[in-house]
C-alpha cells in the first residue's frame, strides 16, 4: 500500500499527508489574524494562545510546550512599559517566576 501511495503521490494523483503526533503548542500574541493563522496552520494539535503577558505566564507556568511563539513586538501596554522591546534592549515581555 506505502508503494502504491508514493507512486500516486509522483504522478501527482494522491496528496502527500505526512502522519505525526498533535504537539502542544504556545503563542503569545495581540493580533487576532495572527491567531485565526495559527488555529488553521497547527489545526489537529494542541494549541493555546494568550492575548496579554498576565494569561501568557498563567499557561506557561501550568504546561508544557513543544514550541512557543512569541510577539516580538508586543504593544508597551501588554507588559507595563512605556518603550518597545527595542528601545529596552533589556529584560523581557514574560519571564518565568522566580524560585527564590
Amino acid at each position: 500500500m506505502q508503494l502504491l501511495n508514493s507512486l500516486l503521490a509522483k504522478l501527482g494523483l494522491a496528496s502527500i499527508k505526512a502522519e505525526r503526533h498533535p504537539i502542544r503548542v504556545f503563542l503569545l500574541d495581540d493580533d487576532k489574524r495572527r491567531h485565526e493563522w495559527f488555529t488553521t496552520r497547527f489545526k489537529g494539535d494542541f494549541l493555546d494562545i494568550a492575548d496579554n503577558v498576565v494569561q501568557a505566564q498563567e499557561m506557561l507556568s501550568a504546561k508544557s510546550y513543544d514550541a512557543i511563539f512569541l510577539d516580538h513586538d508586543l504593544h508597551p501596554e501588554h507588559y507595563h512599559s512605556e518603550t518597545t522591546d527595542d528601545e529596552r534592549q533589556l529584560d523581557s515581555a514574560v519571564r518565568a517566576p522566580s524560585s527564590q
